[in-house]
Parts: structure tokens; sequence; C-alpha cells
């Protein structure tokens, strides 16, 4: 207690005045970083920058300026700074080799925002999630999935696996398999799926549908329909295409309809 007092005589004001102080710069610094975030965020709007790159860069400038900011408040605590420096790059060197994956998330980050294999808005597949961007941040990926999940996949895990881009492509080709029986007229039945799918306005005429014999095993002739769309129509044709088989099935009387797989490409 003694201490305690001869600390209150001798510092306490300027130990006060000190505090004061640094809880002024936080709060003002506090306020300059929004502002100066504001600031970027307008500019790179008004320059047109990619969402993505956009967005990236305002959230670096804000972890660099709160930095700053924690350095100048502890000066203003009397820390000696310069000390603190090296204290920090020693613990830096520490802090990497524990963090080495959430730095190596950072760094693909990066990669990811430079080469930009994807952007927002984008339907990928990203370390075997299938979703739509909704921001790439400092160290994942937020994809909404397709039943309306939220999924963050880690940036490094994001860029050292094969990304799937489904939303920059010409096209998407939607194949569907349907089992015959061997009484059936694979041709005829071909003509009528070509001619419904022909009818179709989102089925693309350019490439051409495909519907063909892919193999024959006991039952019969296994058929294979390859029909095209616009990346944003894919969902619609896909289902398209499987009642429009179901339909052509029953219609020639081979009985009930018998799909054998479906995929993407």
């Amino acid at each position: 207690m003694e201490q305690i007092k001869n600390f209150l005589v001798t510092r306490g004001v300027d130990f006060i005045v000190q505090l004061m102080a640094a809880i002024a710069l936080y709060v003002l610094g506090r306020w300059v970083i929004w502002a100066l975030r504001g600031m970027v965020r307008r500019a790179l709007a008004h320059e047109k920058f990619d969402p993505t790159v956009s967005k990236y860069l305002e959230q670096t400038v804000s972890v660099v300026l709160m930095i700053v900011l924690a350095l100048a408040v502890l000066g203003a605590l009397g820390v000696q700074t310069t000390s603190l420096a090296g204290l920090l790059a020693a613990a830096g060197v520490a802090i990497g080799i524990a963090w080495s994956g959430l730095l190596a998330n950072f760094a693909a980050g990066i990669i990811v925002v430079t080469l930009r294999p994807f952007k927002k808005g984008d339907t990928v597949q990203l370390g075997g999630v299938v979703g739509e961007v909704l921001e790439i941040g400092l160290f994942g990926t937020l994809l909404a999935a397709g039943d309306g999940a939220r999924v963050i996949v880690g940036n490094s895990r994001a860029f050292s696996d094969n990304i799937h881009n489904l939303s920059t492509g010409a096209h998407r080709r939607v194949e569907a398999h349907a089992q015959l029986p061997w009484a059936a007229d694979p041709a005829a039945f071909y003509a009528a799926m070509l001619a419904r799918l022909a009818e179709e306005p989102k089925v693309l005429k350019m490439p051409a549908t495909v519907a063909e014999t892919l193999e024959h095993n006991a039952t019969g002739p296994v058929a294979i329909i390859r029909a095209h769309c616009l990346p944003t129509d894919y969902g619609e044709v896909f289902f398209l295409t499987q009642r429009v088989i179901g339909e052509e099935i029953v219609k020639a009387g081979f009985g009930s309809p018998n799909p054998t797989g479906s995929s993407a490409r």
C-alpha cells in the first residue's frame, strides 16, 4: 500500500494524464480508421474495382491501421515502442510457427485476390463444397451452399485444391442416363427427346443436344442425353431433362422411368 501511495503521490497525475490521452487517442484513432475505410471504399467504387478486390483491400487497410493505432496508444502510455517492436518481431516468429496454417490462409487469400480464379457472385466448388461466393476474406472464403448453409473454406485449401468455377464458362452440360428395355425402339425415343428439348428456350442449340446409346446391359440399352445451357440455367435445365425423359418413356409405353444416373460438365 505504501508503494501504491508513493506512486500516486509522485506519478499519479502524470499517469492519469497519460491514460486519458491514450483513451482519447484510441477513440480518435478508431474514428479516423472508420473514416479512412469509408474513403478507401468510395475510391475503389469510383474506380470500379472488382467488389472482391475492394473488400480485400479494405480489410487489409483496416488491419494495418489498427496495428499502427495500437502502437500509438502504447506509446501514449509511456511504453517504449522501439523495444516493443523487437519483442513483437520475436513473438511474430513464434506466432508464425504456431499459426502457420492461418498465415498460409492469409497468403493464399492474397494470391486468390491477385489471380482472381473466382469472384463474388460466382458459383464454385471449393474444398468439396459447391456454393455461391459471398465474400473472400483475409483467411477464408464464405460460400452460400445450395441448401442455404453458410460455409467458410480456408483460402489455402481453396487455392491448393482444384477450383471449379461453374459461372465463367460459356455453357454447362447437363447429362442424364435412362435405362430402356430390349423391346424399345431407341431411335424413336432419341428423336422424341431431341424434338422435346429443341422446343425448350433455355436449352442451347449449340453445342447440339445429344441423345444416343451409352452401353447395353441385361435389361437393355442405356440411353445418354446431353443438353447444354447457360450456367445460370443449369438447375432448371437439369430438372427439365429428367422430367422429359420420364414423360417420353411413359409415352412410348416402356413402363416406369428407370434413370441410371446423371451428372454435369
